[in-house]
């Protein structure tokens, strides 16, 4: 009872992803009227256009385990102890347009943009129904985080650990 073993299987075939294209250039080069300049702007001025572009996708699958259990089988103090386990895992190849050519036929295959490869919680309980305390633990790969730009930005994997209590 109030216990969980549970295992997700997922795929998703993402037809289109929306990626940023970024082009930096001077103003005049633009062909955009010169009129429409704040007074004391120079037209030779780098801007940064900003433009969204579709790219093929791809596919993305994955599996998640779950596991929750409260330790109420265990004898005295220790009945009240629980732990909650999760692991993700997921693969991906999103096609994504060149950030640097638009309307270009130059594309590379990476990761989906801001999602972990894997990725796990952990957490150990304890609740007495007075007394409650719990640590927890997370953890997420390095991630693709930018395709805007050239080259490519990516974060660094992080763990997290939590602790909480009260009575």
């Amino acid at each position: 009872e109030e216990s969980l073993l549970s295992l997700a299987l997922f795929y998703k075939d993402i037809d289109t992803y929306i990626q940023q294209y970024r082009q930096s250039m001077p103003y005049a080069d633009t062909g955009l009227p010169l009129e429409w300049l704040p007074p004391g702007f120079d037209p030779q001025n780098e801007v940064d256009f900003r433009q969204w572009i579709n790219t093929p996708g791809g596919p993305l699958k994955g599996f998640e385990a779950s596991y929750q259990q409260p330790f109420t089988f265990l004898p005295g103090f220790w009945k009240d102890f629980g732990a909650i386990l999760n692991y993700t895992r997921v693969d991906s190849e999103i096609t994504y347009g060149n950030p640097d050519v638009l309307n270009s036929d130059v594309t590379f295959v990476n990761n989906l943009v801001n999602l972990s490869p894997t990725s796990y919680n952990a957490t150990l309980y304890y609740d007495d129904g007075k007394f409650s305390a719990r640590v927890s633990t997370s953890y997420r790969d390095g991630y693709l985080s930018d395709i805007a730009t050239t080259p490519v930005s990516y974060k660094d994997s992080v763990t997290n650990v939590d602790f909480n209590m009260s009575y």
